[in-house]
């Protein structure tokens, strides 16, 4: 699971000189998970972080950047984020006491506060833009920044440093974000009564009976009663889909 394949094609050539994807799709193909976010008798979470450490040490003369995505432990259950607590502890400690930390800036889209803080305006625009819009040009762009904190802000070609305060009414073309990315979605309302939305509906009954149908003796088979609400999800029409081009991924409620 990650920012670049979760329901998108991904890249089409390998992206980075190291790239985990081909494990990632072995691992799914293969079924190597024998209990929920584990592979084998390791955390998801604990394998690439291994990989991480490896590589880090591996690459120790070298100039490197790395970029780990671990989302899938709570992604869809926020109270397995404690899961979580011993391999990231394991990875400070072991950045730390192999001296890596030392030539290196580690950072994560979901952290706590560390360390003591010197300059508090920066902080301030750190905290302000957790809810503007951002990139990885702006992450590229902070760091260029912090090498040279004594300027005001930074700019590259695509990026603003997220250390100065990103304009709330940025979109998705003042950050250079392709539509194909932009997760900025056209939400139509559909009307509740439309046949096609009644099926769809009908067809999420159908499916959620045929998961319960093992437990028939504790649970009674579901009926719809009536659709609350129903919209069409997608990209704008510049993005080159027709207007009926995935009507009914998007069901908000029925009852």
């Amino acid at each position: 699971m990650g920012a670049f394949v979760l329901n998108r094609r991904g890249f089409k050539n390998p992206p980075t000189d190291y790239y985990s994807r081909p494990y990632s799709v072995a691992v799914e193909t293969l079924n190597f998970r024998h209990r929920t976010h584990c592979i084998g008798p390791k955390l998801e979470m604990e394998v690439y972080f291994d990989y991480l450490k490896n590589f880090v040490s591996t690459m120790e003369r070298q100039t490197l950047f790395t970029f780990t995505f671990v989302a899938r432990l709570t992604h869809d259950i926020i109270k397995y984020a404690g899961f979580a607590d011993k391999p990231s502890y394991e990875l400070a400690t072991y950045l730390k006491e192999n001296a890596i930390l030392n030539r290196s800036l580690l950072y994560s889209s979901v952290t706590m506060e560390f360390g003591l803080v010197i300059f508090e305006e920066h902080t301030l625009n750190l905290e302000t833009n957790r809810n503007r819009l951002t990139t990885p040009y702006d992450i590229h762009a902070t760091l260029l920044h912090l090498l040279d904190l004594e300027r005001e802000t930074f700019y590259t070609l695509h990026g603003q440093s997220l250390l100065t305060e990103i304009s709330p009414e940025r979109t998705c073309a003042d950050a250079m974000i392709a539509k194909h990315w932009c997760t900025c979605q056209t939400h139509k309302i559909v009307s509740t009564d439309d046949a096609n939305v009644r099926q769809a509906a009908l067809s999420v009954v159908r499916k959620l009976n045929r998961l319960l149908k093992p437990y028939l003796k504790l649970c009674a088979p579901l009926k719809m009663s009536k659709v609350l609400d129903a919209r069409i999800v997608q990209p704008s029409e510049s993005f080159g889909r027709s207007s009926t081009q995935g009507l009914f991924n998007h069901l908000d409620s029925y009852s």
